[in-house]
This record gives C-alpha cells, structure tokens and sequence, in this order.
C-alpha cells in the first residue's frame, strides 16, 4: 500500500448540519443523501468504519469521497453529540462507557444496527 493512502472501509457515518447521522452502505447511498453540490455543504463530517475523515465532493454526477484526515476522538465526539440529541433514533441508546471504549469499527457496527434510517 503506498504511504498516506487511505482505504475507505464501509459503511460509512455521515452527519449533516443538524448533527443527524446517516449510515451509507455504498457509493450509490451517497448519491441520495448528498443530491448536489449545491447541497454538500450540508454535510459536516463523513467517517468511515476505522474513524478516517472523508469529505464529500462532486467531480461529475456522483459525489465522491476524499481523505481529508481526522481522528477516532473525532468521530465518538459526534456519536456522542448524535446520541444525545436524537435518542430516539436508536434502538437503545448508547452508553459514554460504550462510546469511549469501544474500537472504531465496533462502534460504527453498533451505532449501524441501532440507528433507524
């Protein structure tokens, strides 16, 4: 793998501007949430499953996502505010233990299985 490469690993956590978080399975998922580029700035962070940050950009039709860099606090920091401000968006909601705890790629499994999209 050459230096500096980012794999992108789905799914993938994207949040809008309220802080409502999506999960996108595949490319073609991201085509409905982010609809234009016009509209993408409505999208404040995109995380894949090991916690890199990604930003949405359009380069013909389909948006597309590109390493932008970040950390795995990052991302439980908005889980955390996502939890806290739409708990009825998830099956149960999240513990802070579970959140701060868990590997990366555990916590976007569960917030995947918990969340109603």
């Amino acid at each position: 793998m050459a230096e500096g490469l980012v794999i992108l690993n789905w799914p993938v956590l994207v949040f809008d501007f309220d802080l409502v978080p999506y999960v996108v399975h595949d490319q073609r998922y991201l085509v409905g949430i982010a609809e234009s580029p016009e509209t993408v700035d409505e999208l404040v962070a995109v995380f894949d499953s090991e916690g890199n940050r990604f930003r949405v950009e359009f380069t013909g039709e389909i948006p597309g996502l590109i390493p932008e860099g970040g950390d795995a606090e990052e991302l439980r920091g908005m889980v955390r505010q996502a939890v806290t401000r739409y708990p009825k968006e998830f099956t149960k909601v999240l513990q802070a233990a579970e959140i701060d705890t868990l590997p990366i790629s555990d916590l976007v499994r569960l917030v995947c299985a918990r969340i109603k999209v």
